[in-house]
């Protein structure tokens, strides 16, 4: 436990000495979905745990292991530094226009040295938790500034000094491509579809030579609850991680030859040929016309998104059906009190409160309905039960 005085979470401090987030910014709408994740992963820095890397191997499959990555390879020693919502510098140079915040930046140093995308995701999804649960998988919402920080990390990494030879490889692996579009023609539906084609299998063909430099990016941390009930199962915490090349990789696979229209994943494939050979040849891009234009039919507020059965298929690792983690790290992770910050509304935030509630370690408060509290900590064969109706009250309360 934490002699930090105030709610707390495990690896941070009150004093802002590692992260720019302290106190009540710790537990906040939009920001306790990244600041758990990194917590749990100091815990699982501290005992030595690695992560479940989903990276893209030879011949274009993205698959899973626990024996890549270490999670200092994601997310530093106890010497890193950690900003929220903030701009990975390095990348700058590569834009046209201002960069977009990303969730989380990790510095060593005076230096920016990772950036990190963090989904924060529940197993099992609506889509799956009717199934069995050997098919159950969570389900991922990806933002366009998510997909081109994983582009802008494999062309940051091209201009390398030893990366050279791969740097022409790639540049002369989409240029065809990008030649036959005309000036115009990436704002043009029927121009882009009529290319999907080549432009599809010019990225998985670049998305080939990148295997080798492809790094750490998405953080996506997974809870596992009892279907759809906000009830822990015994074994529900574990982190997977994304390599930049696997993300771009997502697009590839779901990207129909045959569409009749210019999909999102298509739409995300045109995007990163078209960035990628310009900063390739050119030393930039044009963040704003690309990510941020390029519609092509579609809004532009998410990249896409990935129901539970597909996500399932790129996580297959025996601790997607059993997560690394007991539930009862709870009491490690959330310290001096901490789940009194959270707001049951919020779904992650109910099934932490009901573990507390459930197992006797939070007292109700007074704005809470006292008679389901009770229910709740009392006759443990119904705790299940009671359990339901407390976070039912609680969030119609």
């Amino acid at each position: 436990m934490s002699s930090d005085n105030g709610p707390l979470l495990y690896g941070f401090t009150n004093t802002n000495t590692n992260t720019n987030r302290t106190g009540a910014d710790l537990w906040g709408k939009n920001q306790f979905n990244s600041t758990f994740p990194l917590s749990l992963c100091f815990y699982m820095r501290a005992n030595r745990i690695p992560p479940v890397s989903v990276k893209l191997r030879e011949g274009g499959k993205i698959t899973a292991s626990d024996s890549d990555w270490s999670i200092e390879d994601v997310i530093g020693g106890t010497a890193a530094r950690y900003n929220f919502e903030s701009i990975f510098q390095p990348y700058s140079k590569l834009s046209r226009n201002a960069v977009e915040k990303i969730d989380l930046v990790v510095s060593i140093g005076k230096s920016d040295w990772r950036p990190l995308e963090i989904k924060l995701t529940v197993v099992p999804d609506n889509t799956t938790q009717k199934k069995e649960e050997i098919a159950w998988g969570p389900e991922i919402v990806l933002r366009p500034v998510s997909t081109a920080y994983a582009m802008m990390g494999l062309a940051n990494s091209l201009w390398e000094p030893e990366n050279q030879k791969i740097r022409d490889q790639v540049l002369n692996t989409i240029k065809p491509v990008y030649d036959q579009i005309s000036a115009n023609g990436w704002d043009n539906s029927e121009e882009i579809k009529s290319l999907q084609g080549p432009l599809v299998n010019s990225l998985q063909n670049a998305l080939n030579l990148l295997i080798s430099i492809q790094k750490p990016y998405l953080v996506q941390p997974i809870w596992k609850t009892e279907g759809q009930s906000p009830l822990l199962c015994e074994h529900c915490f574990d982190v997977f991680v994304w390599s930049d090349a696997a993300v771009l990789q997502i697009s590839v696979d779901n990207s129909s030859s045959d569409a009749q229209v210019v999909t999102r994943h298509l739409r995300e494939v045109a995007r990163h040929v078209r960035s990628m050979h310009d900063i390739l040849s050119g030393g930039n891009f044009d963040y704003n016309g690309i990510y941020k234009g390029m519609a092509l039919g579609k809004q532009t507020d998410k990249a896409f998104a990935l129901s539970g059965k597909n996500v399932r298929e790129y996580l297959r690792h025996p601790r997607l059906d059993q997560p690394i983690l007991e539930k009862d790290i709870l009491k490690d992770l959330i310290q001096n009190g901490g789940d009194k910050m959270l707001r049951p509304e919020r779904r992650f935030d109910a099934t932490v409160v009901t573990y507390f509630i459930a197992n006797g370690i939070r007292r109700c408060q007074a704005n809470e309905p006292l008679n389901y509290c009770r229910q709740v900590t009392s006759r443990p064969e119904r705790r299940k039960k009671r359990s339901l109706l407390w976070v039912a009250a609680l969030t119609n309360w």
